[in-house]
């Protein structure tokens, strides 16, 4: 069997987001596996052969100022990637980026198509919600297989677009920590803080922790520490909030992490909080549990299914109060070491690469019987 992974969604400017994160850890359980090739797009060409010299890696070559067009550069989009898939002789094409509208596109290899979240058709303006409820169901009736990465997302699969069962495959993300952390930065980690490590967005509910940390700031000397990219939303809505109530000594953003220093972040947090509105999945609780560090979030979407109900939940999810007096529990009566150490022993287990693999290994049997 050939098999090709589309890594060509990834560029300079994602590299570090959670789909691209999902992509590298796909090529990774399957880069000791024969038959393996990449496509990539041209201006990651020399960075996918210095990371997995060898593995053959494809090009893709777009004119991104054609490619971001309104409506032409779909169809442009859709032109090139068939241009170079159709060059590459392989058996089964995997695609890892479920909103990456050039794979529209129909070929002879059989595809296994992964879905993280339906967000894209629940949330925005009627237009783009219908717009993307056609691009899903296309894929998805295209695919092979339905490769959803939670039992939350693969019901909503069923729900939305009344998939067949046998054609769905719940096979949740890896999750591995660096062999070393350290931290190399110029700025200084407080000696106790809360941490959040997510998308700063408006259904991440950033804004329910800061007001959450305000509540009970009095009550002790941690700090916030948030790790996120900075947005549009970010310096509209939460950062003017902290200004303009006097959060900002307490409160610290790091941006553009490298791993080995995001997971220094976790192994030394007295807490760490997920309030999110939006999961496919949560990498995030998951990762911050493998540190043995106390974990809050909320029940949204996914969480409760990723997390196996093992962590410290509260709800409604935008009550800050509620988020709060659960805060502050945590920190007054932590989980004991005992306590982390099984979690974390669990989700080990159950989200290792080797077991990520294997029931990849069983869709593919699937499809070649």
């Amino acid at each position: 069997m050939k098999l090709l992974i589309d890594a060509s969604s990834i560029n300079k400017k994602n590299i570090l987001a959670s789909v691209p994160g999902y992509i590298f850890r796909l090529i990774d359980m399957f880069a000791t596996e024969s038959g393996l090739e990449l496509l990539v797009d041209y201006s990651m060409s020399q960075f996918f052969k210095g990371k997995y010299p060898h593995l053959t890696i494809h090009n893709i070559k777009r004119n991104y100022i054609l490619y971001r067009l309104p409506i032409f550069g779909e169809v442009y989009g859709r032109f090139v990637y068939k241009q170079a898939i159709s060059k590459i002789s392989h058996s089964v094409e995997i695609i890892p980026s479920d909103l990456d509208r050039s794979t529209k596109v129909q070929s002879s290899a059989k595809k296994i198509l992964i879905i993280y979240d339906l967000k894209a058709i629940k949330d925005g303006s009627f237009f783009k919600r219908r717009r993307n409820f056609r691009f899903y169901n296309f894929l998805i009736n295209n695919a092979t297989k339905v490769i959803a990465i939670s039992e939350y997302t693969r019901k909503d699969l069923e729900t939305f677009f009344n998939v067949p069962r046998p054609k769905i495959h719940v096979i949740y993300c890896s999750v591995n920590a660096p062999k070393q952390t350290f931290w190399n930065r110029p700025s200084p980690i407080p000696e106790k803080y809360l941490l959040y490590v997510n998308t700063l967005l408006p259904q991440k509910n950033v804004l329910t922790l800061v007001k959450a940390f305000e509540n009970i700031k009095q009550k002790n000397s941690h700090h916030l520490v948030i790790v996120g990219k900075e947005t549009p939303y970010w310096k509209r809505e939460i950062l003017p909030y902290i200004n303009s109530h006097d959060l900002g000594d307490r409160i610290i953003l790091f941006q553009n992490l490298p791993v080995e220093n995001l997971w220094h972040l976790y192994k030394n947090a007295s807490v760490f909080v997920t309030p999110s509105l939006r999961e496919g999945f949560g990498y995030t609780p998951i990762e911050a549990a493998l540190c043995k560090v106390p974990v809050i979030c909320s029940r949204c979407e996914a969480l409760p299914y990723s997390t196996q109900g093992l962590l410290n939940y509260y709800e409604p999810a935008k009550d800050y109060k509620a988020l709060a007096c659960k805060i502050d529990e945590v920190l007054n009566n932590p989980p004991s070491e005992q306590q982390l150490e099984k979690i974390a022993e669990k989700y080990k287990k159950d989200y290792s690469s080797e077991r990520q693999l294997d029931l990849f290994k069983k869709v593919l049997h699937d499809i070649e019987e």
